[in-house]
């Protein structure tokens, strides 16, 4: 006997959600059986069409839970985020008592349907998912952020790993905290059902409007318009890759890069109110070396790359850009732009107004309206942008100042010259800490302001540069300013993160690290930047987590890996030791740099293996002998392996170092803590207790570094018991204080400590 259709279980993807009301037993206790059958029908019926608004369907519900499916992961999360935003309004016309609010789960999965029910793993999946969620919260499976990605319109940021049943190990789940409204949906909808109405009439109005469109088309700008909304994908996540220096000309390739930086730039700009094209940064696209539209699509999510190419021969200059979808890997259309004047701003303006039109964007007649009159200055404001994106390498920055001041020199109108020279010099000063070029910066950056007070970029400089000095106060109004200039600059965002950080205000500090990281999600500093967050505030897992996540982004990414290891290392927990050595190693074979050698120095010294410990300190020390923290290893390297001689070199360099930090910047508390130690070991109390107190009133309550220091140096002037309270007030915080156990002379008083412990 066969089977009735509807009886047969049938195996589908599907979308599913799971919603909850936060505290309804309570409720039901304090409102009575009634009240409580009220509130839930009034939130069924909230919610219910717009599960149906969606495409959805709702399966069932379960005492205070609504259950639905739906054929698309995007219907399904933008119902999630509709639904949070329907409880919103309706608490808002409801008296205080009779409030609710819901949490929601979302996941995509494998289901199989039988007689309208729905079931399988994906489904106990989800109601877990839901069940994790706070008020007011939409939490995902990382398989549905994975499915989302492509759509810059919906955001996600990580809600951590989470242990639920029935998965094996933890689970990392993702927090909805951005998604379109529903509006164009509902044009979509009564389109549909006015087409019956009308359907007899399509043939006729069709062969009409086919004429209009044949004959319309032959405008070459309306034809570009159509070839990018026709071909193009409706996701604009646009990548814009190296440009090909035609000729190999070495005198031509900083311009190229330049170039590069420059266009990424203004096309970030031109979609700003509608916010539906987001373009990788040009440093993103660098450091995980895309060279190809196929690799654009795979490693960055880009639907949309620009390839180029650049010819300059005397005043002639040619520029090529091809659109190209990257799904497809249909060229969309092409943009040429010449100038036989030699007017490079021309023709980046010229190029950018035909990306426009194959983009179906407008550009304005104005854009790069902030580029010198002078086309000489011009050529070399880009060949300086050129220079300054491997600032690191020696020489680079010289050049690009040279380049900025001949630039400014031939037209001294020209304010983002200006500007760009103020953070050419600030990059010098945080090379090698000469507070001269921080004093050339602050008069490049006032020159600009006077010039254009509506330039973001000098206030974020300046922001930097006031941050670098301990003037918080003034730091947070210039990235305010900022701010308010250009909402999405994510750097503006990590700068105000910092202060709020220095200044104690860790939620704060918190949500602005992440806001920055999901304004960038391609850019692996964002998670970087979180991840150094978490470390210096002992949350060392959440630390090693956000760094993966920045080394899935940027998978040949030494400081990544450099960071990953110390985060291991930071965490203390000696068994986990190889990885952070792994991983250090690593960041070494893929490019020497004194941060890695300086940390497996620390680390081999915790091992106890000294000699290699010094041997990979005086490499760090080759590539930069300008940082305290090497140096202060190196003493106590040779002091372990007995170097008297070299124990008291390493710790006159710290005390110089850290005299010449606190002279630039009198917060900086960490310089201080420095100087107070190096002073003890001298025997000179006074100074080291007037440093150390200053380091301990300047720093946070769990600055790791700042309490080592500070317990090291009391211990060292005889002051026991206030090195053990700082001891206690640490473990207290939760700080993790392995680097003590390096220092010999520190063994006397961890043995005590440990012996009355173990008597408590």
């Amino acid at each position: 006997m066969r089977a009735k259709p509807d009886s047969v279980s049938r195996s589908k993807q599907r979308a599913i959600l799971f919603t909850d009301i936060v505290g309804s037993t309570q409720y039901f206790s304090q409102h009575g059986d009634r009240a409580g059958m009220h509130m839930l029908d009034r939130h069924n019926r909230a919610l219910f069409p717009v599960i149906e608004h969606t495409n959805g369907r709702v399966v069932k519900t379960i005492g205070d839970s609504i259950f639905a499916v739906f054929p698309d992961f995007t219907d399904a999360v933008l119902a999630a985020a509709a639904m949070q935003r329907r409880m919103v309004a309706l608490r808002e016309s409801l008296p205080p008592a009779e409030r609710i609010h819901i949490r929601i789960g979302v996941h995509y999965g494998l289901v199989s349907e039988k007689g309208g029910d729905v079931f399988g793993d994906a489904v106990n999946l989800t109601e877990r998912i839901k069940s994790e969620a706070g008020p007011d919260q939409v939490f995902v499976s990382s398989m549905l952020r994975d499915l989302c990605r492509a759509n810059r319109l919906i955001v996600f940021q990580s809600a951590g790993t989470h242990e639920l049943k029935g998965q094996a190990g933890s689970v990392e789940l993702f927090e909805l905290v951005q998604a379109p409204e529903l509006g164009r949906r509902t044009l979509i909808r009564r389109f549909k059902a006015t087409h019956q109405r009308y359907k007899k009439y399509y043939p006729v109005a069709a062969a009409a409007v086919l004429v209009v469109v044949l004959s319309v088309l032959q405008v070459p700008a309306i034809h570009e318009r159509v070839s990018g909304a026709v071909f193009g994908p409706t996701e604009k996540r646009v990548a814009l890759l190296p440009f090909h220096n035609i000729g190999s000309d070495p005198a031509n390739q900083a311009l190229a890069e330049g170039l590069m930086d420059s266009m990424t730039g203004e096309l970030s700009n031109l979609d700003v109110d509608q916010k539906i094209l987001w373009v990788v940064p040009a440093s993103v696209v660098r450091e995980r070396k895309i060279e190809q539209p196929a690799q654009a699509l795979k490693d960055l999510g880009a639907t949309l790359v620009i390839q180029g190419s650049l010819l300059r021969a005397g005043m002639d200059i040619a520029l090529t850009l091809n659109l190209i979808n990257t799904k497809t890997m249909r060229q969309i259309g092409s943009v040429p732009a010449t100038s036989s004047t030699g007017d490079l701003a021309q023709v980046e303006h010229d190029a950018l107004i035909g990306l426009g039109r194959l983009l179906n964007i407008s550009v304005a007649s104005d854009t790069n309206q902030r580029s010198s009159k002078s086309p000489a200055a011009y050529d070399l404001y880009i060949e300086a942008l050129g220079y300054m994106q491997r600032y690191d390498k020696a020489g680079n920055l010289d050049m690009a100042i040279s380049r900025l001041k001949n630039a400014t020199a031939q037209d001294p109108k020209f304010a983002v010259g200006f500007a760009t020279e103020c953070e050419a010099y600030r990059l010098k000063y945080q090379l090698d800490t000469n507070m001269e070029w921080l004093d050339r910066a602050l008069e490049n950056c006032a020159i600009a302001v006077k010039l254009d007070p509506q330039l973001p970029g000098t206030f974020v400089t300046l922001g930097r540069i006031h941050e670098a000095t301990g003037k918080q106060e003034l730091a947070v109004g210039e990235f305010q300013r900022a701010l308010s200039m250009d909402g999405r600059n994510a750097e503006t965002v990590r700068g105000l993160a910092h202060i709020h950080e220095h200044a104690g205000r860790l939620e704060d500090a918190e949500e602005d690290y992440k806001r920055a990281a999901w304004l960038r999600p391609e850019d692996w500093d964002g998670y970087n930047s979180l991840a150094l967050f978490y470390d210096a505030h002992g949350r060392f897992d959440d630390a090693i987590a956000q760094e993966k996540r920045a080394l899935q982004l940027s998978p040949d990414n030494p400081e990544a890996y450099a960071n990953v290891g110390v985060f291991y290392l930071d965490k203390g927990d000696r068994s986990q030791y190889h990885l952070a050595e792994e991983a250090l190693q690593k960041s070494l074979q893929l490019a020497p740099s004194y941060p890695a050698y300086g940390n497996l120095g620390l680390l081999y010294l915790q091992l106890g293996r000294y000699a290699d410990s010094a041997a990979a300190l005086e490499k760090a020390l080759a590539l930069n002998d300008k940082d305290v923290i090497p140096w202060a290893y190196l003493e106590v390297a040779s002091m372990r392996l007995g170097d008297k001689e070299k124990a008291v070199e390493a710790l006159r360099h710290v005390i110089e170092i850290s005299e010449n930090r606190v002279r630039n910047n009198p917060r900086d508390a960490s310089a201080h803590s420095w100087l107070g130690l190096g002073y003890a070991r001298q025997g000179q109390i006074e100074k080291a207790r007037h440093h150390i107190q200053a380091a301990l009133t300047l720093a946070p309550a769990d600055d790791r570094d700042v309490l080592v220091n500070a317990i090291e140096a009391y211990d060292t002037v005889g002051d026991e018991a206030a090195a053990r309270r700082l001891m206690q007030q640490a473990h207290q915080n939760g700080v993790v204080l392995a680097e003590l156990s390096l220092d010999p002379a520190m063994e006397p008083l961890l043995a005590k400590t440990r012996s009355i412990q173990g008597e408590k």
